[in-house]
C-alpha cells in the first residue's frame, strides 16, 4: 500500500520494468525498482528483466551486478537470464567469461539447458574457430538426446568452413536431410570467407534447384563476396 491507499500490483510493477527495458531504458527501470523496494520486493522475473536491459545496452558490468545481486537474495537465475548474459558476453569479446557461465549451468542446471542454449554456445565458439570445443559441445547435446537444428548445423559447416576445413564441411553438408537457408548460408559464408566467391555462387545454384528460396541477406553475402575491395565497379559473373 502506498501513501495515496493504492495497492501495488506485482505483476504491474514487473510488467513497468520489462517495458522500460525493452526500450532501453534500464536506468529508469532501475530507479523504479529501488524506489519501490521497500513495498515491492523485486522477484526472479524483475532482476532477469534489469538484466535483461543492461545486457541490450551492453553494460556488463551493471548486469553483472544486477546478477550477483539476485543471486545474493537467493533466487536462481533461470535458463532466459543466463543466455541474455552469454550472448553479451560472447558479442563483446569475452568468451572465456562466457564459457565459464556456461560450465556453471552445466554443473548446476545441466536438466534445464535445452537445445537454444547449446545453440548459442556453438555458434559462438564456431565464429571463433574453437572447433574442437564446439564438437564437444555439440556431442554433449547429441549424448543428451538433444536433436541439432539446422541452426547448429550451419554454425558446425561455417566453423569448419572459417578453419579451412572444407571437406569435412561438404560431408556436413551432405548429411543433412532437409537443408535450409541457415545450412546453405553456413556454407556460403565459409566460402566467401576463405575467398572463395564462385564455388559459394555454386552452392548458392545447388540450394536454389532443391528448392531453398534466397533471402536479401544471401544476395547481399555473394554480392560482397564477388565485388571484395572492387567496390561496385567489379564485374561479377554469374
Amino acid at each position: 500500500m502506498n501513501g495515496f491507499g493504492y495497492e501495488y500490483k506485482f505483476e504491474t510493477f514487473n510488467k513497468v520494468v520489462e517495458v522500460l527495458c525493452k526500450n532501453k531504458h534500464v536506468l529508469e527501470a532501475k530507479h523504479v525498482v529501488l524506489k519501490l523496494k521497500d513495498c515491492s520486493e523485486p522477484d526472479g522475473v524483475t532482476y532477469r528483466w534489469l538484466i535483461y536491459g543492461f545486457c541490450d545496452v551492453s553494460d556488463l558490468i551493471e548486469a553483472s551486478k544486477v546478477w550477483n545481486l539476485m543471486v545474493d537474495e537467493g533466487f536462481e537465475p533461470d535458463v532466459d537470464a543466463a543466455e541474455i548474459m552469454l550472448e553479451t558476453l560472447f558479442k563483446n569479446n569475452k568468451l572465456d567469461e562466457g564459457l565459464k557461465l556456461f560450465q556453471s549451468m552445466r554443473v548446476k542446471r545441466m536438466d534445464d539447458l535445452g537445445l537454444s542454449t547449446y545453440r548459442l554456445v556453438i555458434k559462438w565458439l564456431c565464429k571463433r574457430g574453437k572447433m574442437g570445443e564446439s564438437y564437444m559441445v555439440f556431442e554433449e547435446m547429441q549424448m543428451r538426446g538433444i536433436k541439432p537444428d539446422n541452426e547448429v548445423l550451419g554454425s558446425i559447416i561455417y566453423g569448419l568452413m572459417s578453419r579451412g576445413r572444407v571437406n569435412e564441411a561438404y560431408k556436413v553438408l551432405e548429411g543433412v536431410e532437409n537443408a535450409d537457408i541457415r545450412v546453405y548460408h553456413g556454407m556460403i559464408k565459409g566460402l566467401l570467407k576463405l575467398k572463395k566467391p564462385s564455388e559459394a555462387t555454386q552452392v548458392f545454384r545447388d540450394m536454389i534447384k532443391r528448392g531453398c528460396e534466397p533471402t536479401m541477406h544471401t544476395y547481399v553475402m555473394l554480392l560482397q563476396g564477388h565485388l571484395g575491395k572492387r567496390g561496385r565497379k567489379g564485374k561479377i559473373r554469374w
